[in-house]
Order: structure tokens, then sequence, then C-alpha cells
């Protein structure tokens, strides 16, 4: 259609809704480059009695009667391609599927229809739904003609009323497609939407991550259909666990009272949770009536994570092990609630001071390990092991809190390898059966007694001493033997014996010396000998003394000497003050001195009898103390004959006079000759 260009014409639409109030929709356009622009009033339409679903009272449509749209500029609509007048339901609304929506005009025709007829489109209901009205034929009216368009028959109605509420919330929107005006999702229709009934209740803040025993802080709100809160519904609302992978309790203040239709939990309410896990849900519910739809709510699912690293536990405890064998564990950092660290990298040291049994731990890497994921591990590369046989041993942890213990484990023996002595060999006299006796173990290769069942034999290891042995050969019981017969038949001073067992290494004992059988050690009491002090000797033993017969101790005299590994120090015994004791019994028989007058170091009384020696002197300078490290020997000499006395190698190592002396650990070189 042809038609002059009139700018001074004004295009109208008008719109009226048919249980409402007319709307006026006036669009002034004061040239072509100008756009078009829409005034119109408002409706109100509640959320509740408009709804498309739910349980409320709504369902109900708004029907708009009439839409005109007309010419301001001729000719502005024209037939043509991609020509066409467009109406589009907003969000929140749709077209009605029960509308059967009308275009007519004068002068155009639509969707392929004749001017005058109405072209007819059946809205689908569909959210965002868009009817269109094709510019498909024209009469031949004048161009000086204006073009009316009418559309009538539209429902609407609310899909969802989200953030509606309010005035002036547009409901249906134009556009002119390439048809003059430049509508462009111009507004048509407008209504105010008022709040719904309490309808459900909704988080308006969600619960998030959040470290063990902290605050949680949720707010839920009672809402009507559209979302929009209920400022006027006042009610207790609880929040309890729905999802609880942690199967904790949840912990706090759990319910408020909603004031203008938010429930809200802040610090001093400490809603919380003590377990870490993945995957927690809040269910929000309340004490009032019924809402429309439902009366629950649940959250979004949110963690709970660790708090602050707190402490230490042996996650993977040490197992019973082999000695050198590797210890495995780990230990994990837990927050305060017992909840692992993961984000923890802290030093954990095995502490070997800490330990019970105090044995030194060894290891390849490090007794420090930082956490990885709030873990530190020891594992086979890490070497960690004991060497020594215990039981009911424990590792101690520190490095975060107080430190821990492990589980008591025992710590066995590992593979047998070596014999060895446990109480070595003493010296003794021939053909006298050996005390204490010889005993062997059967031992790992760190020390460890093992529970082998063997046969363990001893053999003389120098040959010149190799004059026959018998008692060697005992059955270790639990890895030990005891050679309580054992008996050497040949004298000699630096003897040395092997304890040996099939396939086993063999060990050899300390030197010890096997006395002829005349000879008999002598036991030694002492005192410190210094300047000015007087000490008592005694020796016991079997042994020959001079006679009055062969030697008189008056004619010569004699000395006393005892000689140390250390000093020596000799008493003179002048020929004046002896006397000779007679006894019925041959061993009390013997020779008694009593000096008075004696220089140096002096001696007040000596006795020597036939199975004794006993001493009373003073030494009058320097220092020789008794027990020395190796063996004492005195030496009497009365007239031409000598008596010697030797002590034997072994025992305790105290001043105490009261003590008698067999030295322990002794050597060849501590043997008197």
């Amino acid at each position: 259609m042809s038609h002059a260009l009139n700018v001074a014409r004004p295009l109208a639409v008008i719109a009226k809704l048919g249980r409402f109030s007319a709307w006026s929709f006036a669009f002034l356009m004061a040239n072509v480059a100008m756009a078009d622009s829409v005034n119109s009033p408002n409706v109100t339409i509640n959320v509740d009695t408009n709804r498309n679903g739910g349980a409320g009272a709504g369902n109900q449509s708004v029907t708009v009667s009439t839409v005109t749209i007309a010419e301001t500029t001729l000719p502005e609509y024209s037939i043509g391609p991609g020509k066409a007048i467009t109406l589009t339901a907003r969000p929140g609304f749709q077209f009605d599927p029960s509308s059967n929506v009308t275009a007519t005009s004068a002068t155009l025709g639509f969707n392929g229809a004749s001017p005058n007829v109405a072209a007819v489109l059946t809205p689908n209901g569909t959210a965002n739904e868009t009817l269109t009205f094709n510019l498909t034929s024209a009469s031949s009216a004048s161009s000086t003609t204006q073009d009316i368009v009418r559309i009538n028959g539209i429902k609407i109605r609310i899909i969802s009323a989200a953030g509606a509420a309010g005035p002036g919330q547009t409901t249906i929107s134009v556009s002119t497609s390439s048809a003059g005006g430049a509508f462009n999702n111009q507004g048509i229709v407008a209504a105010n939407i008022t709040r719904g009934a309490a309808d459900r209740l909704e988080f308006g803040v969600q619960p998030t991550i959040t470290a063990a025993g902290a605050d949680l802080l949720p707010v839920v709100k009672i809402v009507d259909f559209g979302g929009n809160v209920v400022l006027n519904d006042s009610r207790n609302v609880t929040v309890a666990l729905l999802a609880n992978p942690g199967a904790t309790t949840l912990l706090g203040t759990l319910s408020n009272t909603s004031a203008s239709g938010l429930a809200s939990w802040d610090a001093a309410d400490h809603l919380r949770l003590n377990i870490a896990a993945v995957g927690y849900t809040l269910r929000a519910s309340h004490d009032g009536a019924s809402f429309l739809t439902s009366n629950t709510v649940d959250s979004l699912p949110f963690n709970i994570t660790a708090g602050s690293p707190g402490g230490l536990i042996f996650s993977s405890q040490p197992a019973d092990a082999l000695a050198g064998e590797d210890i495995l564990l780990s230990v994990t950092v837990l927050d305060a609630f017992g909840n692992v660290a993961t984000s923890s990298t802290a030093a954990v040291t095995l502490d070997a001071s800490l330990n019970p049994g105090k044995w030194p731990l060894l290891v390849s890497s490090s007794l420090t390990k930082n956490a990885v994921n709030g873990v530190a591990t020891w594992d086979a590369t890490d070497d960690l092991h004991i060497t020594k046989s215990i039981s009911d041993y424990q590792l101690a942890a520190s490095g975060v809190g107080a430190p821990i213990l492990s589980d008591p484990f025992d710590v066995l023996p590992s593979a047998p390898s070596l014999v060895r002595f446990v109480q070595g060999p003493s010296d003794v006299r021939v053909g006298v059966a050996m005390k204490p006796p010889v005993t062997a173990e059967i031992v790992d290769e760190f020390g460890n007694r093992t529970d082998v069942e063997s046969d363990i034999a001893l053999a003389i290891l120098t040959a010149r001493c190799d004059g026959g042995i018998s008692g060697n050969t005992a059955r270790s019981t639990a890895g030990f033997a005891t050679f309580d017969k054992l008996v050497l038949s040949k004298a000699c001073g630096s003897e040395v014996l092997a304890a040996a067992a099939s396939g086993f290494i063999a060990t050899s004992s300390d030197p010890f010396t096997v006395s002829a059988k005349n000879e008999v050690p002598i036991a030694l009491k002492s005192l410190d000998l210094r300047p000015g002090s007087t000490a008592r000797f005694a020796a016991t033993g079997k042994f020959a003394i001079p006679t009055a017969k062969n030697d008189k101790p008056t004619e010569k005299g004699g000395s006393l000497t005892f000689t140390g590994s250390s000093a020596s120090v000799n008493f003179v015994l002048p020929k004046k003050g002896w006397k000779k004791v007679d006894s019925k019994r041959a061993s009390a028989r013997g020779f008694q001195f009593e000096g008075k007058k004696v220089r140096g170091n002096k001696c007040r009384t000596v006795v020597v009898k036939g199975g004794s020696l006993s001493a009373n002197c003073t030494l009058a300078a320097g220092t020789f103390q008794l027990p020395e490290a190796g063996p004492v020997e005195m030496e009497l000499k009365l007239g031409s004959g000598t008596a010697r006395f030797c002590g034997q190698c072994g025992g305790t190592e105290s001043g105490d006079s009261s003590q008698s002396f067999t030295r322990l650990n002794c050597t060849a070189q501590n043997t008197c000759p």
C-alpha cells in the first residue's frame, strides 16, 4: 500500500483488561527517526490468585480485551518479506493456551488473510512464548488511509512471580519487524504484583564450607509462590541434619523465630558441626500452619573441613618386627575434634629420647617428616629399624600438641648368626670343674639371643695348652647352653677356648689360667695403705712355709713384700721379735713376729702358718691401694726360705676391708707367674 508520510498523526495502542481496569498506551513519534514511547497505568495482580500451578487458589488468567496499534507515519505498515507485528510473553508470565488471539486491519492482511479478516493464533502456553502476525496481503486502500491494527483475545497468567512483587511489572511486549514504529520488545501491558500467602521455606543464605567447630550462619526465609519474602508471617524455624556423612550431631541453637519473614543464625547461636566430611545438608522446617507448597526446605550440600592442627595420632601403628627389619608407620595430624588436618604440613618427629626402652631408632632418611595432606609416613624406603630385641616397645612422636606413644610392639631376634660366650672361662685348677660354669648363646647379627636348639662345642685354641678337655659339649635350650662339667687336664697360663655350633660363626674366649693341682689361689682382704696408716692383710691357701728345723728367723730375719700392677711396698722383718707357734694341728704351726722398734715401713705383727698369712703393717710414705687392677702378690722371706701368695683375678673392686676379692675380666697379663 502507498501512503504519503504524515508525521503529525500519532500511533495509538490501546489495551483493555477484562476483569481489571483499562490500560491506554500512546506511542508518540515526533518524526520517523524518533523511537516510540509508552506510558501505561498499572493493574494489581496477586501472586496466589493468578499463578499457573501449585496448591494455591489461583490458576486464573487475565484477559486483555483489545490492543490497538495505529500508524503515525504513512505508510508505516505495508506488506513484504520479514514484515510483522510480534507479541511476546515476558519472563514470569505466559499466554494462556485457551486464548484465541486475533489480529485484524481494514487495510492489511495477516498471515495470508485478507483485510478485515481476523488472523487467529493459538498460544502453546510455554514460557517466553512469541506470537507473530506476518503482513502478507494488502488492499488497494489509498496510501493516505491510516492503518489501524486491533488485537483481541489475549489471556495471560503468572508462571512465577519471583522477584516481581511491586509496581509496573511488564507482562507483554510488542516488536515491529521492518514495519516502522521502531518497536523492539516495547512493554505494552503492565501490572502491579502483590505478595501472596506463605507458600514455602527457602534458604536465603546457604550454609557454606566451614571449619569444624566454627559457626554455621544460614538464613531461612518464608516466601510466597514467586519467592517473595512474606513480611508479616512469624513462626519458629528449626534446622536439622538431613545428609550426615560424618555421623555426627548438629550442635548449638537449632531453632530461631522469624522476623520480617527471615530466620537468621548468627555467632551467638554457635550452630556448628565438629566432624569433617563432604556433603552435609540441612533441612529447615517450621511449627506453624502448613504452607501452600512445602513445609520444609533442604539446603545445598556443604562441606566441613578440619580446624587448626591440635595433636597427633598413630594412624598406622608399628607392628611386631625382627631386629633390623623395617618398621612401617604413619602419624596423622588432627584438629581439636579429631579430624585429619589435611592442610597441615607440620614437622613430626619420632623422638628416641622419649621412647620407653630407650633403645635408639636407626633410619636411612630422617626421624623427622613433614606431613603430606596431614599425614607423616615412614615406609620401606626410610629403613626405620631397631637392632635390639625387646618386648612391649613403644615409639614416641612429637611436633603438634603433646607427645604421643604408639601401641606396644615386640622386636624379635633376626636369623641366628653366631655363637658367643655369656659367662666366659675363669682361672681353674687342673681336673676341677670350672666355677662359675661357662655359658654360651646363639645370637643374631645384632647380638640378640635366638630360640635355636643346637649342639654347642668348646675347643682349646691354644696349641701349647691343649692337654685334654671334657664336659665341653652342651645343647642349647632357647638359644642358651651351660657347661657345668667343663674340666681341663693341663696347666697353662694363657688358655683360650672357642665356642662353635654347626652353621653358625664361632667366637673365642678371653685367656684364662689353668693351675697345677698343688697351686691354690688366695683371697685378699684389703685396706688402703697410706702414710701413717695401719692395714691388716690376710691370705689363705695351701702353701709350704719355712720350719724351725730348716730356717730360724731369729738368725737372719726376713721381709714381707706386696706387689701390685702399679706399685710395690716392702716391710722389713728383723731377726728380733720372732717366736715359734706350736700346735697339735700341722696347719696351725708356724712363726709369729712382733715388731717393736722398726723404722720406715713396719709390721707390728706377722703370723705365718701352713694355711694362712696375716700381717698388721704401717706404711711410712707413699700410697699403695688394694685391690689393684691386676693380681696382687705377697712374698714372705724368712731366713733362706720364701713363701709366695698370689691374689687371683675376678670379683668386685671395692676398698671395703670386709670384702673378698676375686676380680672379673682377667687377662693373661693380670695373672701371677
